[in-house]
């Protein structure tokens, strides 16, 4: 159930930044920052790759991002013994970085 929620916001986010409004108002961010730190390996990697869509199109998230912490845990991922999540931590970094430097 968990996974393929994230799974669906991270295509919606994908997809269209006409999604990023409908996502920001389910006010997710306390359970994102739970499952950064979720005990299976696909959790926390699918977590970094909605993170990186939701970064896509524009810095919509930012404010949110760090309100929440939220880079802060994709850095940690960035050292996670999982390879997948390591991979998307990045990804999901680059994206964040990409529009402006506010995240910085």
């Amino acid at each position: 159930m968990i996974l393929d929620s994230v799974n669906i916001l991270s295509h919606l986010a994908r997809v269209s930044k006409e999604f990023y409004e409908p996502i920001h108002r389910l006010s997710l961010y306390t359970s994102f920052k739970r499952l950064f730190k979720h005990s299976e390996p696909i959790i926390r990697s699918k977590t970094c790759n909605l993170l990186g869509n939701l970064c896509r199109h524009n810095p919509y998230f930012y404010d949110q991002l760090l309100k929440h912490s939220l880079i802060q845990n994709a850095i940690d991922c960035c050292f996670d013994t999982d390879s997948a999540t390591r991979k998307f931590a990045c990804f999901a970094l680059g994206n964040a970085g990409f529009h402006n430097d506010k995240l910085y």
